[in-house]
């Protein structure tokens, strides 16, 4: 069982930046993301009402506490972190990212929640000019191939994949992925 340890407020502003560089955050988010931040020996980051940095987590022994925002990761190609975020984190940070979002279509969303690999065309036009609205999707600012992107239809965030060779490979653990069809 991997134990949770509190950051302290250097390695927060580590976080933050790879979360600036990899997502484009606009201002407003350091006050939204007002949080105590905690990680665990698999790099998993929680965060949590900071009323909570008061517990001694060390007599404790608790590996999971507070909301999972994501994973912390080295990239395989330039060996920077990266951050994978969780569904509830791509909520947390999407409205402020200015890059790496991927909006998709109803169809292609219907995919993504049921666990599949999508595969993109992208194009910079309203997705109504198109005829296959299927299989098409807007992109915003997205100028790294192997990347971690948000995954949004409408206004709606739908977690983080990662976007190689034109495909969003999914991360949405089995058990959250919806099993029946329409």
């Amino acid at each position: 069982m991997a134990q949770l340890h509190f950051l302290n407020r250097k390695r927060i502003k580590e976080i933050f930046e790879v979360l600036k560089t990899q997502y484009g955050l606009k201002k407003g988010y350091e006050e939204k993301l007002n949080y105590v931040f905690m990680i665990n020996g698999d790099n998993k980051i929680n965060i949590i009402d900071p009323s909570v940095a008061s517990i001694n987590l060390d007599v404790l022994h608790i590996s999971s506490l507070g909301l999972y925002l994501g994973e912390l990761k080295e990239n395989e190609n330039n060996k920077e972190d990266e951050i994978r975020l969780s569904i509830e984190g791509s909520q947390i940070i999407g409205p402020f990212a200015t890059k790496n979002v991927v909006e998709i279509s109803e169809g292609l969303m219907r995919l993504w929640i049921r666990g599949y690999d999508i595969e993109i065309k992208i194009n910079d036009k309203s997705e109504s000019d198109k005829p296959d609205k299927q299989i098409t999707a807007k992109q915003k600012n997205t100028k790294q191939e192997n990347a971690f992107v948000i995954v949004k239809y409408k206004n709606d965030f739908f977690g983080c994949g990662r976007l190689k060779d034109g495909i969003i490979l999914n991360h949405i653990p089995k058990e959250r992925r919806i099993k029946c069809e329409d």
